[in-house]
């Protein structure tokens, strides 16, 4: 995905797509849980929360460069594929309620069903 501040363009395959993203917001991501952050000096506001650390994943699952330490609210392992909230949206669960988190594991992932349309250039045969 490439785009700076309110319009992100991006291609999957032959699909290209736009986003209008709202600089006050963030993005929910698909990851995988590759880590896990050992921290005994932190805020005591994150005392007794797991850190992971969350690899963002394509469609295809390849892992991309980006990654994120979110708080793990819901159990999730190492090799895991989750569902991760980001900025006002991760202070919103009932374990991350007004505490200074900015990402948040909110699930894990048990299938996708992606359903992509082909563009087919003129004159092609399908």
């Amino acid at each position: 995905m490439t785009g700076y501040g309110l319009f992100s363009t991006g291609r999957y395959g032959t699909l290209t797509y736009a986003t209008f993203v709202h600089p006050a917001y963030s993005e929910m991501i698909l990851g995988k849980v590759v880590g896990t952050v050992w921290a005994t000096r932190k805020d005591d506001q994150l005392t007794g929360m797991k850190l992971q650390i969350v690899r963002e994943v394509d469609l295809d699952m390849k892992m991309k460069d980006k990654f994120v330490v979110a708080v793990d609210s819901v159990g999730a392992g190492v090799g895991e594929v989750v569902l991760v909230a980001q900025g006002s949206s991760a202070r919103q669960t009932k374990l991350t309620n007004n505490r200074p988190v900015d990402a948040v594991i909110t699930a894990i992932v048990d299938k996708l069903d992606v359903a992509i349309d082909r563009m087919v250039e003129a004159g092609a045969t399908t």
